[in-house]
């Protein structure tokens, strides 16, 4: 639900709005859903941690929504190398 409001708000004030999901059937289903607003998406199916070591465009707002709650260790660590990169450089 999230990418399509932010989809909406990017297409909005014609920005960009990049979403990664590592599954391959999530990011077709994201597709789906927001094809009104594909001329504001990139869609990358990757790990997010891969994706945001590589990515090299200005941030403007980062949400991360990556594992479950149900683990909630995993989770923060998972979330914690995401950030890495992008605070580290």
């Amino acid at each position: 639900m999230s990418t399509i409001m932010f989809a909406e708000y990017a297409k909005y004030f014609n920005g960009m709005l990049y979403t990664c999901d590592i599954s391959d059937k999530n990011m077709k289903n994201a597709k789906n859903f927001t094809k009104e607003f594909s001329k504001n998406i990139k869609y990358f199916v990757d790990d997010s941690v891969n994706f945001l070591k590589n990515f090299n465009n200005k941030i403007d707002l980062l949400y991360l929504d990556s594992l479950d709650g149900h683990n909630p260790g995993a989770a923060s660590l998972h979330q914690l190398n995401e950030i890495k990169p992008l605070w580290i450089s």
